[in-house]
Formats: C-alpha cells, sequence, structure tokens
C-alpha cells in the first residue's frame, strides 16, 4: 500500500478526500494513494482539467473510479461541479456522487466544496473555506451532514506572522492525539527550509512528532508569496483535481520522527524532473538503521501530453531493492482547451450571459439568458461527438425548461452535452452532464 509523504503534512487533511461522509474520507485515501506533488508552474493556463480516471492493477488493469468535471457558463475557468463515477462488478460506470462548489463574488477563491451521494442513505458533507482581507488561505473545516445538522469533522488553520510566513493548525475528531500543528522555517525567500509537526491532547501542551527538511533544485524561483497564493487559488481545487500544482521545485525530503530524546531517521522522497522542470519520477525510501541503507518503497512515475499537461501517475511499489517493481495504480487526467477570452474574473461576454442549473441534471435543465438585445435567441444542444440533438429558438431574457429530450421526441443517454447560445454575432457554449 502506497505510502503517503507530503511535499508540506498540512496537505493530508485535503487530500482525504470523497469516503461517504469527510469523516470517512480516511478510509477513501488508503486507496487514492494521497495523491503526489506534481510541480506544474509552466502548465499553459488555457488548457483546463475535464476528467480524470483511477485504475488499480491485478493481473490487468482495470477501471474503478472516475470524475467529470463541468465549468461555469459566465466563469469559464472554474468548476461548478463535479460527477464521481464508480463501477459496479459487471464493470459498468454508475454516477456515485456529486460535488457542487461555491465561490466568493470575485469568482477567484472557493468558498464551499458540497459533497452530495447518489442513491444512499448517507446526506454527504461539506468543506468551507475561509479567507482573510489579504485574499490568504485562513481556514477549511470539513462538516459531515448528519440528522442533527452540520458536524466538524475537522479543521485547519493557518497563523499567519511576518511577511509570508505562518504556523499551521489541525484537528479531527478520530485523530489520536486530536490536535496537531506544523511549525516552519522559511528561508530568505519564504519557502519552507523546515516542517516541526507537533501534537497534542488538549492544544496546550505540545510535543514533538515529525520532522521534515526540504532541499530545492537549482531551478526553483518559488517565493513565500507563490505559496501563499497557492493556498487560496490552487490548494483548495485539489478536492475534486487531484493532482497537487505545487509552486516549488524540490529534490528532496528528508523525515525524521521524534523518539522521545532525539530525531531518528526515517524515509526520504527524491524527486526527478525534465528539461521543462517538470517531475517525471519521485521515490519514497525508508531508512534501514539495521544494514544502514535506504529501502526502496514505492515509486511514480509521471508522464505529460504534447501541451506540457499531466497525462499519466502510475504507481508502483517493491519490496526493498529496485528491480522488483510492482504495479499498482495509475490515474489518467485528461484536458479541454479554453478560450481565450477565458478568463476567471472577467465573463466570456459583456453582452450574452447564459446560465444552465441543475448541472448535471436528470430530468429536467432550466435555460435562461441575459442579453441587451432584443434579437432573438438561439439554442442548440450537441453531444460529444459534435452531432446536434436538439434545437430550439426563445426571445431574450426569459427562461425555459429543455426536457432532455432529442429532436425526435427520445430521451438522451447520459453524458456529457453542450449548450450553444446564439444572438447576432454574439455565442456563449455552456457544458452540461446528464445522469440518470
Amino acid at each position: 500500500m502506497k505510502k503517503t509523504m507530503f511535499l508540506i503534512v498540512f496537505i493530508i487533511t485535503s487530500s482525504l478526500l470523497l469516503g461517504h461522509s469527510v469523516s470517512q474520507i480516511h478510509q477513501w485515501n488508503h486507496r487514492h494513494k494521497g495523491f503526489p506533488v506534481v510541480q506544474s508552474r509552466d502548465s499553459n493556463r488555457s488548457w483546463l482539467p475535464s476528467q480524470w480516471t483511477y485504475e488499480s492493477f491485478d493481473t490487468s488493469w482495470y477501471f474503478e473510479e472516475k470524475m467529470i468535471h463541468s465549468y461555469n457558463s459566465i466563469y469559464p475557468t472554474q468548476v461548478d461541479s463535479t460527477i464521481d463515477y464508480l463501477t459496479n462488478e459487471w464493470g459498468e460506470w454508475y454516477a456515485h456522487g456529486i460535488f457542487r462548489i461555491s465561490y466568493d463574488p470575485t469568482f477567484q477563491y472557493m468558498t464551499e466544496f458540497l459533497i452530495e451521494w447518489i442513491g444512499e442513505a448517507d446526506t454527504g458533507a461539506r468543506i468551507l473555506f475561509t479567507y482573510d482581507n489579504q485574499h490568504r488561505l485562513v481556514s477549511e473545516i470539513g462538516q459531515d451532514n448528519t440528522f442533527a445538522g452540520y458536524v466538524d469533522s475537522f479543521r485547519n488553520y493557518w497563523e499567519y506572522s511576518n511577511g509570508t510566513e505562518f504556523t499551521y493548525y489541525y484537528w479531527s475528531y478520530d485523530s489520536n492525539p486530536a490536535f496537531n500543528k506544523d511549525i516552519y522555517t522559511f528561508d530568505s525567500d519564504g519557502r519552507i527550509l523546515e516542517d516541526i509537526g507537533q501534537t497534542s491532547a488538549d492544544s496546550l501542551n505540545w510535543i514533538n512528532d515529525t520532522k521534515k527538511v526540504y532541499s530545492y533544485n537549482p531551478n526553483d524561483t518559488s517565493t513565500g508569496s507563490t505559496l501563499v497564493d497557492y493556498f487560496a487559488t490552487t490548494y483548495t481545487k485539489e478536492w475534486y483535481n487531484n493532482m497537487y500544482f505545487m509552486p516549488s521545485i524540490y529534490d528532496e525530503v528528508l523525515d525524521s520522527i521524534w523518539n522521545g530524546s532525539d530525531w531518528v531517521l526515517s524515509g526520504k522522497q527524491v524527486n526527478t524532473y525534465n528539461n521543462q522542470n517538470q517531475m517525471i519520477q519521485t521515490h519514497w525510501l525508508s531508512w534501514n538503521s539495521v544494514l544502514n541503507v535506504w529501502d526502496y518503497n514505492d515509486r511514480d512515475e509521471y508522464t505529460y501530453d504534447n501541451n506540457g499537461n499531466l497525462s499519466t501517475d502510475v504507481y508502483s511499489y517493491c519490496d526493498s531493492d529496485t528491480t522488483n517493481w510492482q504495479f499498482s495504480d495509475r490515474y489518467t487526467y485528461s484536458w479541454m482547451q479554453g478560450t481565450q477570452n477565458e478568463d476567471v474574473t472577467v465573463p466570456a461576454s459583456k453582452e450574452i450571459q447564459l446560465h444552465i442549473y441543475p448541472n448535471p441534471f436528470s430530468k429536467e435543465l432550466n435555460i435562461s439568458n441575459q442579453s441587451k438585445s432584443n434579437q432573438m435567441v438561439k439554442y442548440q444542444i450537441f453531444n460529444l461527438k459534435g452531432q446536434l440533438v436538439s434545437t430550439f429558438d426563445t426571445t431574450p431574457n426569459t427562461s425555459m425548461i429543455w426536457n432532455g429530450k432529442d429532436k425526435d421526441g427520445s430521451n438522451v443517454s447520459s453524458g456529457i452535452y453542450f449548450l450553444k447560445m446564439e444572438q447576432g454575432k454574439n455565442n456563449l457554449t455552456s457544458r452540461f452532464l446528464k445522469i440518470k
């Protein structure tokens, strides 16, 4: 089973995603190996993640899970919702959960990640994010939706001090001890050099637990501001993206544990990069104190497409040497290209606006438009193959309901569709998902 060794300890909580509640997310993480840190600072902003798939390996690869993203029609670089699919015993996909995302009024910062399960008694969960007046992430609170209302499952806090420096606190209902914090040492650029993890039973008396020491690649140009901005704008999205686009290029992380009187070497993470400063391999090793050697445990290998986007992450493990690696997990990422006018803070068109909800939908899709013109509005719905499914006209500044039927009156199948709105020379396209 994959050992989760992260760039920064607090990533652990947010990578604990998608169990049947936030409290059961811990169980989910044992299968989803705590996704590796992938440096992609130079990735093309015009490419947006559209879905990822997860496969596990026995004698061959077989699909287990996938997530498909839907983007906001007004702020088209921001995800509105994500559908989580699992496979049944016959290898067929079925929708397992819907995850809806809310943002602040500027549409730059995520404020809520709402988890809703399909066809299950569990009522879901949510994660709430808050920011200070400098738009720095200050809290991340996970809550289970119970019959008595929302109940906290974990709480994470960032306490900022000098410049971009901070201390990180986290609490979880099932942690023992329940209270934890990370105290960092920073270099002159604001990068983390050392991370001392401490635990407490009462949040007053703290004892040492873990230590991480970071070594950076000579090509790294990140700063403390880069890291703080990452928390606010990218870290929160890993609840559905499942890939860590960290802003730093580091070669090694050295791990130690506290034995009550001294630090004892325990493991390390070693990263390899290509000429584009993209991480192509990560090795996790443990220290063999008997033989005084490093034992190889786990390995991730990353590939990228022609546009520099992460394509696959293949995880393997071995007993001790480097000659007998065994496949375990594989993640495959798909991307779609955004348009040049897509910007997180500026709507795609000032002349017309298109709104659809709910997305995803099951039986009826509400469609509304806003326009400064009196010209008629034309809607066209296309499937993924580009085939015209349905078309209809309406007047500007009105709402209507599409019943999920094609132009022949038959119910359309589950899947991804595109709604194109045209009015004169202006047009908008929105992506949505039909589920059963």
